[in-house]
């Protein structure tokens, strides 16, 4: 059975949202369903850690 391996270094991307304000996000992970690619992101705070709470809850995007 294979054995699941950290990522050295965590993948992020920096979001600009529509009211200006910039938000660092976590790559969770990208999947595809039907033939179209997802990118799952999980906000970090100023510290680089993930928000608890409901501002804190993950986001499924398309990739256009």
């Amino acid at each position: 059975m294979a054995k699941y391996e950290e990522p050295a270094e965590e993948m992020t991307v920096e979001l600009s949202l529509d009211d200006g304000k910039d938000v660092t996000c976590a790559v969770i992970t990208i999947l595809e369903v039907e033939k179209q690619d997802y990118i799952v992101l999980l906000p970090l705070d100023d510290k680089g850690e993930t928000q608890d709470g409901e501002d804190g809850a993950g986001h499924i995007l398309p990739i256009v």
